[in-house]
């Protein structure tokens, strides 16, 4: 159908707001790490933005993100995968230094 792909996303998109759940352990191992890290995904922007919210991960991956529609479309090529400071994150994310 013309509207699959839209109708997909919605269920999908819905499913994490009841369901999805951060995997123990993840918060100990960013609050510990020694480098900042990025994250490339081929979800789509909007997908990646909404699902870090609901983990309470956006602010450690903010500005550090590349999704599949900023990747180039040869799998060959390397992909820019965007290497910045951490930002200040609010208080439910005590364990990360502010700024750089």
């Amino acid at each position: 159908p013309p509207d699959f792909e839209a109708t997909y996303r919605r269920h999908l998109l819905t499913a994490y707001e009841q369901d999805l759940r951060i995997m123990p352990g993840v918060r100990a191992v960013l609050d510990t790490r020694a480098v900042d890290v990025s994250l490339a995904t081929s979800s789509s922007a909007a997908r990646l933005k909404r699902s870090l919210e609901l983990v309470g991960l956006d602010c450690v991956f903010a500005g550090r993100t590349t999704t599949a529609s900023e990747a180039p479309s040869t799998a060959a090529r390397v992909v820019p995968v965007r290497a910045r400071c951490r930002p200040t994150c609010p208080a439910r994310w005590s364990g990360l230094r502010p700024g750089c």
